[in-house]
């Protein structure tokens, strides 16, 4: 059984309806605590309580917008006043609003900032009035790896996590002396309702994704969770002001789901790449361009003038795998029907196979 960390104490996790949230829900309820949340929908909360009844927690779910920031405050107060203390806030509510730069309104971008930064700081902001004269309390702010690295068709909501880091790194400095710890979790690829939106619930969309993530998957929400969980409780008494990614080793690489994301929006969904066939005996390049929403696939053939000179010298080495295949082939029709012409055959096409010439007209002979 899991050790009761929170046992006694008070949470408050906003957007707790779905995904991230509900199961850091189900998480501090399983240890021990009282949580309270806050969605926009009630019934979805309704019936997160009974789930976390029937694990024997105590939860109390109140149906309110966190942009709505007098009435979050309200609802901190109130959980303190209620029960005597508050010991952790997990500002979890997101507002996701991709697009391009010279596309996206001004709309989109104040939304990103009202729900990611304006609201976080409120919420710190009240929590933070009532951790301090404790002398005890934790806040796990939820932010993104978008935060970390650039992406397409991200720019306002990059920006708004990466205020949020900054913000939460500051009123880390400023609690540490009451005793009281500001950190951040960073979530890459997250399997939830919002990433199933974002890619229009279309699997293969879902697969370029994943495939772009070393570990060929996206995290489950139980997953970042625990990395909450852990960061908001006595666990990590000693590490405050961090920014936590729980992205499967992603932030370090270059392709990434955002970039393969981007990319398909650039082009209207659709991807291109560069794919090398052998036609009668020739290395032939060619540009396909799928369309992920629908699976088109369209193959014009490039020219070879278009090739850069890495690419140029890449080709010749293969056709001349090539040419030697076509002629390994010709010896074989040949040569006559004799233990030692199959023996110098055989370390001919060893030596074709090493050089790379494993398909086309090669293949007659392997």
């Amino acid at each position: 059984m899991t050790a009761k960390r929170f046992e006694g104490k008070v949470a408050i996790v906003t957007g707790g309806s779905m995904g991230i949230g509900r199961s850091t829900v189900l998480q501090l309820a399983a240890e021990g605590a009282h949580v309270v949340s806050c969605a926009r929908r009630k019934p979805k909360l309704d019936e997160l309580e009974e789930k976390v009844k029937a694990l024997g927690g105590s939860f109390t779910g109140y149906g309110l917008d966190v942009g709505d920031t007098d009435a979050f405050a309200a609802m901190i107060n109130e959980t303190a006043e209620r029960h005597g203390r508050l010991d952790l806030l997990v500002n979890n509510a997101p507002s996701v609003i991709g697009g391009m730069v010279v596309d996206q309104s001004l709309e989109a971008w104040k939304s990103n900032f009202g729900i990611g930064v304006h609201s976080v700081f409120i919420g710190v902001q009240a929590a933070l009035r009532i951790m301090q004269p404790q002398g005890s309390g934790s806040i796990v702010n939820i932010s993104s790896v978008s935060s970390l690295r650039a992406g397409l068709a991200s720019g306002a909501y990059g920006a708004a996590k990466a205020a949020l880091n900054q913000f939460s790194q500051c009123a880390a400095m400023e609690a540490a002396p009451y005793n009281v710890r500001v950190n951040v979790v960073a979530p890459g690829a997250v399997d939830t309702p919002g990433l199933n939106a974002s890619v229009r619930k279309n699997e293969a969309v879902k697969k370029i994704m994943t495939d772009s993530i070393p570990m060929r998957r996206a995290a489950t929400p139980e997953e970042v969770a625990k990395a909450i969980c852990f960061l908001g409780s006595d666990d990590a008494s000693f590490i405050t002001g961090v920014i936590l990614p729980v992205d499967e080793s992603l932030t370090p690489e270059q392709k990434n789901e955002a970039f393969v994301m981007g990319m398909a929006m650039r082009e209207k969904g659709q991807m291109t790449e560069r794919v090398d066939e052998f036609v009668d005996g020739k290395v032939v390049p060619y540009q396909v361009t799928t369309n992920l929403l629908t699976g088109d696939v369209k193959r014009s053939q490039i020219r070879e003038s278009f090739l850069s000179s890495e690419e140029q010298a890449k080709l010749e080495s293969r056709k001349e795998a090539i040419k030697m295949g076509a002629e390994t082939v010709k010896k074989t029709r040949d040569f006559a029907d004799s233990a030692s012409a199959q023996a110098e055959l055989a370390d001919q096409l060893v030596y074709a196979i090493e050089q790379g010439a494993t398909t086309g007209p090669f293949a007659e002979a392997s």
